[in-house]
């Protein structure tokens, strides 16, 4: 039986999210992941966990970065599932998604985004820096998955943590950047039908 482990993307802004999820109902090990930037080191609170860094939208891949890292260290999973706090869960679908999960041997999977290679104005009106709201972003000229729920396999999640000059492949959106350095790496994203299981934009 593979070990599963989902991480949610949280912010202090959006608290009232989580109390809206019914993440429990999936049965399996999760925790929040929301920044703080007063903080030197992770800090657990429960089933959230605080990380040293600005809580805000331009902020996310960081955010994603030091997630992973704190997953490495301290969850031991076979599989590791990354969405937001603004999904509602389907316990049937999803386990019936994991199964193709394990069975397929998904190295990196999710619902595909292609269109890369543009100047992108999606985070505009997101972000808390004004000036960066009004300035646009380069995405990869690369396929992956979109960043409302994706999974990764434990040699994945060691690949982006071991990645060195992570800055080189940085993108302000967190999925892009995640797979473009899968991609350096030859993992390519595979897809799933994911959206059944993880149902994003819903709260």
């Amino acid at each position: 039986m593979s070990k599963i482990f989902i991480c949610i993307l949280s912010c202090e802004r959006y608290a009232h999210k989580r109390k809206l999820q019914n993440i429990q109902e999936l049965e399996v090990e999760y925790k929040y992941f929301i920044g703080n930037p007063t903080l030197k080191n992770p800090k657990q609170d429960g089933q959230n966990v605080y990380l040293p860094c600005p809580d805000s939208y331009e902020y996310l891949t960081h955010k994603t970065l030091q997630a992973f890292k704190w997953m490495e260290e301290n969850i031991d999973a076979d599989f590791y599932y990354k969405t937001d706090d603004d999904t509602i869960f389907d316990k049937k679908e999803f386990h019936i998604l994991h199964e193709s999960v394990v069975k397929s041997k998904i190295e990196y999977g999710g619902e595909i985004h292609r269109g890369g290679g543009v100047m992108s104005s999606h985070h505009f009106g997101k972000c808390e820096d004004d000036r960066i709201n009004k300035k646009r972003f380069y995405v990869p000229n690369i396929i992956y998955a979109k960043g409302g729920g994706y999974v990764l396999s434990k040699d994945s999640l060691r690949l982006i943590n071991q990645t060195d000059n992570k800055e080189g492949y940085f993108c302000i959106y967190e999925d892009a950047t995640i797979g473009n350095i899968l991609n350096s790496h030859g993992i390519l994203v595979k897809h799933l039908n994911i959206r059944k299981s993880f149902n994003w934009d819903m709260i």
